[in-house]
């Protein structure tokens, strides 16, 4: 199995914003990692996060099985839910798509799939 790879870059075009690409395989192996990354990314493990969008761009994500859609979930609710700012995700590739609907989190996950439907959402 291929590992899961992080790409980080700060842009400041739509206000200040984080994109985090994940490339590779997202499973059981890769949650720990990625937790601690975008935990203290946000400020939770004592970063000192001071944005308020987070992108993760999942368009070369090419497996992810239930704990990594666990980990997007608690992701979700560390960042929107206690009101830290928001999380969307840029590009999925169609089973990803499927994934969040099959399992309903397409209803309270935010997906965009152009860089001009993620500058008009966080407007």
């Amino acid at each position: 199995m291929e590992d899961l790879y992080f790409s980080m870059q700060k842009n400041g075009t739509i206000g200040k914003y984080d994109i985090v690409k994940l490339i590779g395989e997202f499973d059981l192996n890769e949650v720990n990692f990625f937790e601690k990354k975008l935990l203290s990314l946000i400020g939770r493990e004592g970063g000192d996060w001071q944005t308020c969008l987070l992108v993760l761009d999942i368009s070369e994500l090419e497996y992810l099985d239930s704990s990594a859609i666990g980990a997007f979930v608690r992701l979700y609710r560390e960042i929107v839910e206690k009101g830290k700012g928001k999380l969307f995700f840029f590009k999925p590739k169609e089973f990803i798509e499927e994934l969040f609907q099959i399992s309903n989190l397409k209803n309270f996950l935010s997906v965009v799939h152009t860089k001009k439907e993620l500058e008009e959402k966080c407007l």
